[in-house]
């Protein structure tokens, strides 16, 4: 099917709806960081492939807005002909609210697919345009359009119009297996203990959670649905009595572990039934207090509260109680992340070692793909690996200054054997998840490289090494990664930390550590068991960038003193893989700073001696890193990486 084909068919379905303007966000009914292939709903109608944008279709355009990420990407994407590219950030970029207002009366979409946040925002920046949204519910009428039906019967996803036009040629969802995740350190019956706790302080009868993590960590599984991640598509209802999850193809072969999940107390029922039941729950009630998480999509916010308008209940909308609790790893999830970054470490350190002693010609025969592949590979030979975390980002020289740089074969850089490189990368292993970014140079640093890498280096250590009082939130951590960039002019435009979950998902939240608070974590201060990011940086544009991340999680800080009664806290590091030495300027540092490297760099050693013997690490060296790396090689490169400054 051509682009004009897709988008005339699309218009088709708007006359018919009663609009003549729709939304397709990146999104899907779950506001999941990466969407399965049946829901890349703007990928399939645009053919934009990158991870952000949004689109929208009028009766006479199309426009896709996106940020700087993607601007070369978009247009080589997007037919030039039938599609406008907005681009982010720019002078010229006009505004989504101005052109729907100057173009649209009334703006289409499916409610399940965009979150309330969004379309409060909206309400509020629309000055003429209505929104409609389509849909199989009796919830809101689209324009003269009436789609009634009763409650029980709206299904999610049902009239989508992008699903109508991509019809049978869309891709099924998953039914790969979930299977039990035994590493967990707490019952499911415990962690609903605590859910139903804070359910009984909020005085509400019913939760309502959407997002993925949510379901995979109350129920203690694991799934395979979402690339890069260990979750399954699901919704899940928590009553005073019952844990339900509506699962997609639940009846499918090896799906779910019945067994398993009922021992614990879980009910499973198919995903397409969720809206049904969860009506039939709420009328059941006598006025319930439902409570719907702050990010649930708006088509579950609007069933939820016309159900409860029935019965004279109420919906109370605030941040689920397990993003907190999910946030905060027991000893055992803790103890399982240790040995997911030994592992990772070791095969991270290797990749290292390899890459700096590659020949300048050697080096110049690997681009930023084919190296990370062969890092990929090093992980791959480690023993609990389960799958990587999130798209390698491998950056040569200027491309490192690209924050969330993605290389494609066909158009990325060879690595330069007189230049920088820098690689953002994870995985997930059987207990825990690891996310770690290390920059190298093959060659002769300058002075302004080194001076800007020490001073990355000192934030980065200054942050792992703060001990500081309970009730401190990220926002007030977040300027010791930054201090020493601040005393020469320079700064960094990311956040310095996230959330990582356990073997689940890369990013979660809370914790976070940045100049600005969202809201969504500005009442979270930091407690022991949070694991999060340590990662400030320094890019150049044109020229180079540079980041260094690790892992690091809180804990308590026993000290002399107890000021006030509160307790102190602090951090221990997970990542283990040596700093680049070339690129280090002892001269910035402070005498405790090279004590806290010579320290690091010493436990990276003694962790990873054993396998200077080459019948241990034999077995953990992929044939794509060549005959020319052995064992020996290894061991020489991480005793001189990691000597004393």
């Amino acid at each position: 099917m051509s682009m004009q084909e897709r988008l005339s068919k699309l218009r088709a379905l708007m006359t018919e709806c009663c609009v003549d303007g729709y939304v397709i966000p990146s999104e899907d009914s779950h506001q999941s960081e990466y969407p399965l292939k049946p829901d890349c709903r703007r990928e399939f109608i645009s053919n934009f492939t990158g991870s952000s944008g949004i689109a929208l279709v009028t009766k006479e355009k199309a426009y896709l807005w996106t940020d700087g990420r993607y601007f070369l990407q978009a247009a080589a994407q997007l037919d030039g002909a039938l599609w406008t590219l907005c681009k982010q950030g720019t002078p010229d970029c006009p505004k989504f609210s101005e052109i729907v207002d100057g173009e649209v009366k009334r703006l289409g979409f499916d409610p399940f697919v965009v979150s309330r946040r969004w379309v409060e925002e909206m309400k509020g920046k629309l000055q003429k345009a209505q929104l409609r949204p389509i849909h199989g519910g009796s919830f809101g009428k689209s324009g003269d359009c009436e789609y009634e039906a009763c409650l029980q019967d709206i299904c999610i996803g049902q009239l989508n119009l992008v699903d109508k036009v991509w019809g049978e040629s869309r891709p099924a969802y998953p039914a790969g297996p979930i299977v039990a995740m035994t590493e967990s350190g707490e019952s499911t019956d415990s962690k609903l203990h605590k859910v139903r706790k804070a359910m009984e302080e909020k005085h509400a009868d019913l939760l309502v959670l959407a997002k993925l993590s949510q379901l995979a960590w109350l129920a203690n599984v694991r799934g395979t649905d979402v690339e890069f991640s260990r979750i399954f598509l699901a919704y899940g209802v928590v009553t005073k009595s019952d844990f339900t999850i509506y699962v997609k193809n639940a009846e499918a072969k090896d799906r779910v572990p019945l067994a398993y999940m009922q021992q614990n107390g879980v009910k499973i029922v198919d995903y397409d039934a969720m809206i049904s039941d969860f009506v039939e729950t709420i009328l059941k009630l006598e006025a319930p207090n439902v409570w719907v998480d702050s990010d649930v999509n708006l088509g579950v916010y609007y069933v939820a509260e016309e159900a409860v308008r029935t019965v004279k209940g109420s919906v109370q909308v605030e941040q689920s109680p397990v993003d907190l609790l999910k946030a905060v790893k027991n000893q055992v999830e803790i103890a399982g992340m240790q040995h997911a970054h030994f592992q990772d470490g070791l095969a991270l350190t290797l990749w290292l070692a390899w890459v700096e002693t590659l020949s300048p010609e050697e080096v110049a025969a690997y681009n930023e793909v084919s190296a990370a592949r062969v890092l990929e590979e090093f992980r791959r030979l480690q023993p609990s690996f389960v799958a990587l975390s999130f798209p390698t980002i491998s950056g040569v020289n200027s491309n490192g200054a690209i924050i969330h740089y993605r290389a494609e074969e066909e158009s990325c850089s060879k690595l330069d054997p007189a230049g920088m490189l820098l690689v953002d990368s994870g995985a997930h292993y059987v207990g825990g998840t690891t996310d770690v970014t290390r920059t190298v140079h093959l060659g002769k640093p300058s002075d302004l490289q080194k001076e800007l890498y020490t001073r990355v280096l000192m934030g980065h250590l200054d942050l792992a090494a703060a001990v500081f009082p309970q009730n401190t939130y990220g926002c007030q951590l977040d300027p010791l990664a930054r201090r020493h960039l601040w005393k020469i002019g320079f700064d960094y435009l990311h956040g310095t930390g996230h959330g990582v979950g356990h073997s689940m998902e890369v990013h979660e939240a809370p914790p976070n550590i940045s100049k600005v608070c969202p809201p969504s974590f500005r009442d979270v201060p930091f407690q022991p068991g949070m694991v999060v990011s340590n990662e400030p940086g320094a890019y150049v544009d044109g020229q180079f960038g540079i980041r260094i991340e690790s892992l690091i999680y809180c804990r308590t800080v026993a000290g002399p003193f107890r000021f006030n009664n509160v307790d102190y806290l602090g951090f221990d590091e997970l990542t283990l893989a040596p700093y680049c030495k070339k690129l280090i300027k002892k001269e910035l540092l402070s005498p405790d700073q090279v004590k806290q490297i010579n320290a690091y760099h010493k436990r990276v050693l003694q962790a990873f001696m054993p396998f200077f013997d080459p019948h241990a690490v034999k077995t953990l060296i992929p044939e794509s890193a060549g005959k020319n790396f052995t064992p020996k090689l290894f061991e020489e490169w991480l005793r001189e990486t990691c000597s004393p400054l």
